[in-house]
């Protein structure tokens, strides 16, 4: 995401899910360079909205550890 910003590519991210207390250095120089392409950032709090935020996307990544066919999206 970082080098897409760097070419001067037009985007938008939104990072979802539970905010830990030990956030990675990573996430957090992430959160601060890509201040303007970010929509959404951390939980969100219906079902509805996670949906709606999902559908918006023509790309999606998950991280979770356990991941079968987009079930946990």
């Amino acid at each position: 995401m970082l080098a897409l910003k760097e070419k001067g590519l037009k985007f938008n991210v939104s990072m979802l899910g539970k905010v830990c207390q030990d956030i990675p250095e990573s996430l957090t120089k992430a959160k601060e360079e890509l201040g303007e392409n970010i929509l959404n950032w951390g939980y969100v709090p219906s079902r509805a909205d996670y949906v709606k935020v999902l559908h918006q996307a023509d790309v999606v990544v998950s991280t979770a550890k356990h991941e079968f066919f987009g079930v946990a999206m």
